[in-house]
């Protein structure tokens, strides 16, 4: 993931409520420039992160 607006902090809460979809709960573990890795709570399946991919696609 990248961040946009702000910079992330390691053991920062990341709170991600899909349209449709449960919240999912993460925790920022490492931080890279403008990017950054959470670590989520629960799994989350894989057709879950390929729609999620989908529909917040960006040009590079």
């Amino acid at each position: 993931m990248k961040a946009t607006a702000h910079r992330a902090e390691i053991g920062a809460s990341v709170f991600i409520k899909p349209s449709g979809l449960e919240l999912i709960v993460g925790k920022v573990i490492w931080t890279q420039e403008n990017q950054f890795g959470v670590e989520f709570q629960e799994p989350i399946y894989r057709p879950v992160v390929d729609h999620l991919v989908r529909v917040n696609a960006f040009e590079a």
